[in-house]
């Protein structure tokens, strides 16, 4: 072996053991370093994918989640992607996740190193930016995002190989671009579909600029070939998962494109590029961050060894090799900044096809830290191979010029904050909290906290930047006062930046136990332990109600968590999350789990409500505008009514909107009638943009609250206060309230039975439904039986049907429509059933099946529909039907599913805006539903198709390799005549 050999194997070994210094807490002591992502999304469906793959099964979807989901097409567990399948193959579910986590790290770190050693940097050098690279902030940053480490880790090696392909010769560079194209089929496999683009950009961006500073004659056909036959191949290998991603993009909220301010949250202010020498700037108090967006998307951070030794790289290396350098960090810069950048490049980037959907702009410093990376393992080897020079000098003196300039503007920055209260806070509002960001919460008190424990003299954090700066600049000193200690002092900075580093990820995320990813809780216990195909619903918009943890134990639920569900189902779950009524019964939710202290409840005039829940939001002759409460025997002598109008502008005064009818004590019903101008009015009385000027007066307002349109105007809404008074006072047991209007929605936001006499208002809250009976209790959580939830399977006798539109939600909430007898279907052309006219929809079709279908040959007793097998690809329901039809599968509907009556194939139509529907005839059929998605398998063509291109030109590049040192190592012919 030779000694070039031997350094190359300990550089790799460099890389190795430092990054062991960071995961190997997590198989020796059993830890993992996580975010909430880990323990909502991505444990919990990589442990249910395990499952199945170990069962024998390859799923395509996932019925667990969203009412069904096609988990595949998301792309975010990496189920089509090789590595992942053979480590769960091959280990327990928590032991192959914490693996896959580590081994991108040693991707990105090795990948990195062979860039820089491609670049022509030394072993050693070229060891440590594989290590700033693996362990900056966007690769620690991301450590709970396993698809974005997936993509991100393969950018190193496919810049790597496009530059050898570059400039290589003719069949070795058909060689390196199939491995090229291999490495982005992985990245594309992986599969974060931003960070996938962001790589093609990075490709784009550095190799052009790479010919450009090479300047080698034929460079431009070169260049192209290298450019199109590694995306194209590359982007081949990934069809199977880039094309239903595809798909599920263009169905999802984000298939529109994505409004600029949308966009560019999450983009880097100029704030935040001091995380390149303080990397916990914004959270260097453990209980206050105040950073704009989550900590881990704006950091960036190759440590200060590494912000010392980049410019000294770019100053001092070849030009043709750190110039693409720097402009690709000024690419990333770029992008990266949107906005904030002097240019918006973002602005114009965001108008192409794929990123006109992505946000979090500050992404792109994945490309930012890669550069510096290398520039500064160049940085490292020329102060070896130049120790003494004048250049290095100057170099050296710039950086040390720029660092302690640095510290004085921090010294001062730290003097007149603490000196400056009001004045600082003010410059604070007006330069930061200005700025677009997530925190609602967040103020210039916080911030200006927030600067001072960071620009603490004591603060940990600080003081490791500082040290780590100060040894970084004393270990140059000696090195170039004697330059005979170069490789010593080469090994020292190493030595400190590996130390720096790794302290720094260490803390960078919190930590538990690995086998805290698999334990379950009370409530998930009793979910689990339910029979039964009935799902269910967690109430709420925090995070802890936006997971799908459930999944891990089995637990179905009409909602979840993911980057992707289709915009229809995020505007169902809006409205189901939002009113509790027969939409949620609609959607099989069994369970409902409901906080036992809600956020979001409040009291005006003693009554407690939530303004953004109400107790009835519906139409007249709609089931929606009816509801039923129950409650314990309650004494009262009026009911107090929160409420206000919607779309009843034009009713006066006195007209009737609501009948609320008591009940109970043994004594007969006593109905009480909601009438506009005295007991409510329009909700929108006050809004100036809102006409007509309503007819009636506007009544007592007891609560005015402003919601956000999604173009961020917000818009006064009034909620008015009424005393019903009863006959006298009684017991009250049971509420009913119905809606009445002529036109116009009710909106019932608060409810009380208020007894005068003794001064008491007893409040009926959304779990007094009558429809609800309490199964579990903890600490933290109530579950209540929905008993009025509707089978996951159901034959409906009548269907309305209306022109496909993405708001046809709106239909479902219409008077005169009943979602138990009804079902909405969306066809191209309505036409069929009867006239248009016959209907009190409008707008809508009724279509009568006895006219539809010829009698049944014998005669059945009821609708019914039983599911026989339920299984994640494939569902069977054996469904009878008396005079004809549709068998209702409240399950997603989505391209794919194909379905067959009675063994011959029959349509499935969008049903009740979400679900699936297939049309009966009368008498007794088996209906069978298959999911054999058309874009897995043109897609699985294609990348096969891809990975053979990729096979012949990797074999053809080396075959041609290997003949051309054969040929070298042959014995030369004597010559005979001498």
């Amino acid at each position: 072996m030779s000694r070039g050999h031997i350094r190359e194997i300990l550089s790799v070994g460099l890389v190795s053991v430092v990054l062991l210094g960071l995961f190997g807490r997590f198989v020796v002591p059993g830890v993992i370093g996580l975010q909430r992502d880990t323990g909502a999304f991505y444990y919990p469906l990589t442990a249910w994918f395990a499952r199945e793959l170990q069962a024998g099964n390859f799923p395509l979807w996932c019925p667990l989640i969203f009412g069904g989901y096609p988990l595949l097409a998301d792309g975010e567990i990496g189920m089509l992607y090789p590595p992942n399948i053979l480590a769960l193959l091959v280990f327990p579910p928590d032991i192959a996740f914490v693996l896959m986590q580590a081994a991108h790290y040693f991707v990105a770190g090795l990948g990195s190193y062979g860039l820089a050693r491609v670049l022509g940097v030394g072993c050693l050098a070229a060891g440590y930016s594989g290590v700033a690279f693996a362990l900056g902030a966007f690769m620690i940053g991301h450590l709970d995002h396993g698809n974005i480490l997936r993509s991100a880790a393969w950018l190193p090696a496919l810049l790597a190989s496009a530059d050898l392909a570059l400039r290589a010769g003719r069949r070795r560079a058909l060689a390196w671009t199939g491995l090229g194209a291999a490495a982005l089929a992985l990245a594309g496999l992986g599969l974060h579909p931003q960070v996938l683009l962001v790589d093609l950009v990075a490709l784009w961006s550095y190799l052009p600029m790479r010919a450009l500073a090479q300047g080698l004659r034929g460079t431009l056909p070169r260049l192209a070939l290298v450019l199109g036959g590694t995306t194209l191949i590359g982007l081949a290998g990934a069809a199977v998962q880039v094309v239903p991603t595809y798909e599920l993009g263009a169905l999802s909220s984000r298939g529109d494109d994505v409004p600029y301010a949308d966009a560019t949250a999450g983009a880097l202010s100029p704030f935040d590029l001091a995380t390149l020498v303080l990397p916990y700037l914004f959270r260097a108090d453990a209980h206050n961050a105040w950073s704009l967006y989550p900590y881990w998307e704006t950091t960036l951070y190759v440590g200060l060894v590494g912000t010392v030794l980049a410019p000294i790289g770019l100053s001092l290396g070849r030009r043709r090799v750190v110039l693409p350098l720097a402009g690709l960090a000024l690419v990333g810069l770029a992008l990266g900044m949107a906005g904030y950048f002097p240019v918006d490049v973002y602005g114009w980037v965001a108008t192409l096809p794929g990123f006109s959907s992505m946000r979090m702009p500050g992404r792109y410093g994945v490309v930012i830290e890669l550069a510096l990376a290398v520039l500064a393992g160049i940085g490292l080897d020329r102060l070896l191979a130049d120790s003494g020079s004048r250049r290095v000098a100057r170099a050296v003196g710039a950086v040390g010029a720029a660092a302690l300039t640095a510290i004085v503007i921090l010294l001062g920055l730290r003097l007149w904050v603490d000196a400056d209260r009001l004045g600082s806070l003010d410059w604070i509002r007006s330069v930061y909290i200005a700025l677009p960001h997530d925190r609602a919460t967040l103020s210039a008190e916080q911030a200006r906290r927030g600067l001072m424990a960071t620009l603490d003299s004591a603060n940990l954090w600080t003081l490791l930047s500082i040290a780590a700066a100060l040894g970084t600049m004393v270990i140059i000193a000696i090195w170039q006062r004697w330059p005979g200690t170069g490789q010593r002092c080469q090994v020292a900075m190493i030595t400190v930046a590996a130390a720096e580093l790794l302290l720094v990820a260490h803390a960078f995320h919190p930590t538990a136990p690995i086998g805290s990813l698999r334990e379950s809780s009370g409530l998930m216990r009793f979910l689990g332990a339910q029979d039964g195909l009935g799902r269910s619903f967690i109430v709420g918009r925090l995070d802890s109600a936006i997971t799908s943890r459930p999944a891990l134990f089995g637990i179905a639920q009409p909602y979840g968590y993911s980057s992707l569900p289709t915009a229809r189902m995020e505007r169902y779950w809006t409205r189901v999350n939002e009113v509790d009524d027969e939409l949620l019964d609609l959607w099989n939710s069994r369970y409902v789990v409901e906080p036992r202290q809600p956020p979001g409840r409040i009291a005006a005039a003693d009554v407690l409500f939530d303004p953004a829940r109400p107790l009835l939001d519906g139409p007249a002759e709609n089931s929606l505008g009816q509801e039923a409460f129950r409650l314990a025997p309650t004494s009262a002598d009026a009911v107090r009514v929160l409420s206000a109008t919607t779309g009843a502008a034009e009713l006066a005064d006195g007209a009737a909107i609501a009948e609320i009818v008591v009940s109970g004590g043994g004594v007969p019903p006593e109905s009480l009638t909601v009438t506009l101008g005295t007991a409510t009015a329009e909700s929108a009385y006050d809004d100036p943009a809102v006409l007509p000027t309503p007819s009636h007066a506007r009544g007592t307002v007891a609560y005015r609250w402003e919601p956000r349109d999604p173009a961020g105007r917000t818009y006064p809404r009034n909620l008015y206060l009424a005393d019903l008074q009863l006959a006298g006072p009684r017991l009250i047991e049971r509420i009913e309230v119905r809606t009445v209007a002529a036109f116009g929605q009710f909106r019932l936001a608060g409810l009380a039975m208020r007894d005068q006499v003794a001064g008491r208002t007893n409040s009926v809250l959304p779990v007094h439904r009558e429809k609800y009976t309490p199964v579990y209790e903890d600490a933290h959580t109530t579950i209540y039986e929905n008993r009025a939830a509707m089978p996951r399977a159901r034959v409906v006798g009548e269907a309305v049907t209306v022109a496909p539109d993405e708001w046809a939600l709106v239909h479902l909430l219409r008077r005169g429509f009943d979602l138990r007898r009804q079902v909405l279907l969306e066809r191209p052309d309505p036409a069929g059933g009867l006239p248009a006219s016959h209907s009190s929809l409008p707008g809508m079709v009724r279509v009568a099946h006895a006219s539809e279908y010829v009698p049944s040959p014998r005669p059945l007793v009821a609708d019914s529909a039983t599911i026989e097998q339920y299984g994640t690809d494939h569902v069977v329901v054996r469904a009878t039907s008396v005079r004809g039809g549709h068998l209702v599968l409240s399950d997603s509907f989505y391209p794919g599913w194909r379905a067959w009556l009675n063994g011959g194939e029959v349509p499935i139509e969008q049903a009740n805006y979400l679900f699936r529907a297939v049309a009966l005839p009368p008498g007794e059929h088996l209906v069978e539903f298959r999911f054999q998605p058309t874009t897995v398998y043109v897609g699985a063509l294609v990348s096969v198709v891809g990975w053979l291109a990729m096979a012949m030109l990797t074999t053809v590049g080396l075959r041609g390799r290997r003949r051309a040192t054969s040929a070298s190592h042959s014995p030369v012919p004597r010559n005979r005549s001498a």
